[in-house]
């Protein structure tokens, strides 16, 4: 339930220029602040929600991929597709950011 209040959270932010004013000063990595955003706007969910949330989130946006990504995917080789490899998930020009890189060489994810 938590991470359905932060998915929520996320879109109603992309559509609320007050919410997105609020947030547009915190620094990059600050979860904390908007985590006081989210509660006093009367959005109940955790850090830990929260990046779940965005990371369904950015998801749902990389399942449009191009042909080119997709000849990159089924290729197996190394070259630079626009979705995948790396992503970047941000709430649109509000400056809240979580970059989810994958390692090659093995070793799951690096958030």
């Amino acid at each position: 339930m938590s991470q359905e209040n932060a998915l929520t959270f996320i879109h109603t932010v992309q559509q609320n220029s007050g919410l997105q004013a609020k947030l547009r000063p915190l620094a990059v990595d600050d979860l904390t602040g908007l985590l006081k955003v989210a509660a006093e706007a009367g959005f109940d969910f955790n850090a830990e929600d929260y990046v779940v949330a965005m990371q369904a989130q950015s998801i749902a946006s990389a399942s449009d991929l191009s042909d080119n990504d997709l000849d990159v995917i089924a290729g197996g080789g190394i070259a630079s597709a626009t979705g995948g490899a790396a992503a970047s998930i941000s709430l649109h020009n509000v400056g809240i950011l979580v970059t989810i890189t994958c390692n090659p060489s093995g070793g799951g994810p690096k958030y």
